[in-house]
């Protein structure tokens, strides 16, 4: 509880939990729309999704040298997080008939968006609390980004078979069947059941990219309310050792006495 009283504590697990939800929601999900909707092997999908992991590398390391040589760190998760909302948004408009670079383009972007809020988040949580309390709010954070992680895997994949549901494609796929068979199932099937299903999961995919912009979007609302405070540049100094009175052995002392000898 001591350590949420600081602003930049409380509003800073909010943005590791909404970015935790975004940025593994897209790790997961992107991969199935690839192979589903966008009609890729597996293989190819893992290839597909390259720009988006390069893009949060890319992101994470430009962020971390501006960080250290401007000293200030809240500008940049706010163009991150809208690049990110743009990104999610123009997902929602991908067919198959799209082209691939397009969407590579748009993966990088959304990774770009995505990866500075890692390294920003625990930069100025570590920079808000005192040394001892340095190691609990790092882990306190990460904890917040996990959680988020599995919240947004949860809530997304409801979503996706919410409306697969709705819009007739589980009358011949339910969603436990796709969870245990994979795209491979879907590939089993006739070419006309396979354009039936691959355009049901692109309408279900619709509403997956706009709650990934709704978390990306409130993140970025959410940053307005953190404080910047200037970066230490280093660790305080430890007080100096406090200093002992020199005490000497009294058999020494007693063999010193003048006219004295053993």
């Amino acid at each position: 509880p001591r350590l949420f009283r600081s602003n930049v504590v409380g509003v800073g697990n909010g943005l590791a939990f909404l970015t935790g939800a975004a940025t593994v929601g897209a790790t997961v999900f992107l991969p199935l729309f690839l192979q589903v909707v966008i009609g890729t092997s597996a293989s190819n999908s893992g290839l597909l999704i390259l720009p988006f992991m390069l893009g949060i590398t890319l992101g994470a390391i430009v962020t971390g040298r501006l960080i250290r040589i401007t000293g200030r760190y809240k500008l940049f998760p706010l163009i991150g997080l809208a690049i990110a909302t743009a990104a999610f948004a123009v997902f929602i408009g991908v067919t198959r008939t799209t082209p691939a670079v397009f969407y590579g383009i748009a993966m990088a972007a959304l990774g770009f968006g995505l990866g500075p809020m890692g390294p920003m988040v625990t930069i100025a949580v570590q920079n808000a609390v005192e040394p001892r309390d340095m190691g609990t709010a790092t882990s306190l954070n990460s904890f917040f980004r996990s959680m988020g992680g599995s919240f947004g895997v949860a809530l997304l994949g409801a979503i996706l078979f919410a409306g697969l549901t709705q819009n007739g494609g589980a009358g011949v796929l339910s969603p436990s069947g796709l969870l245990h068979g994979g795209p491979a199932m879907i590939a089993a099937l006739p070419p006309a059941v396979q354009r039936a299903v691959a355009a049901s999961f692109s309408h279900s995919f619709r509403y997956v990219y706009m709650v990934g912009a709704a978390f990306a979007f409130v993140g970025f609302i959410l940053t307005f309310f953190i404080k910047e405070l200037p970066l230490r540049s280093r660790l305080p100094a430890p007080p100096p050792p406090e200093p002992r009175l020199a005490t000497r052995d009294p058999v020494a002392a007693d063999a010193e006495k003048p006219g004295e000898r053993p």
